[in-house]
């Protein structure tokens, strides 16, 4: 005799179920430390940074060469299984 599986549905059974994920609740946390300071001033240097220029381009950093642009040229090898 064949045995039968049963399909495993992947909608919830009860509405109640997917209340969860068709409203998902919101929330945000966030831990600061001041330092002493307050967030007044915080948010102070916080502006007083913000009217710099903005650094659109940032320096970039020279590094080695791992591999020459002439070996990336090249199919890759392909190695099979023997």
């Amino acid at each position: 005799m064949a045995q039968h599986t049963p399909q495993v549905s992947t909608e919830p059974s009860h509405p109640s179920e997917a209340a969860p994920y068709k409203h998902p609740k919101l929330s945000a946390a966030a831990i600061a430390r001041f330092d002493g300071q307050t967030f007044a001033e915080a948010l102070e240097r916080c502006l007083e940074r913000s009217k710099g220029t903005p650094m659109l381009n940032p320096p970039t950093v020279e590094h080695e060469e791992l591999v020459p642009a002439s070996e990336m040229k090249k199919p890759f090898q392909t190695y099979r299984r023997a």
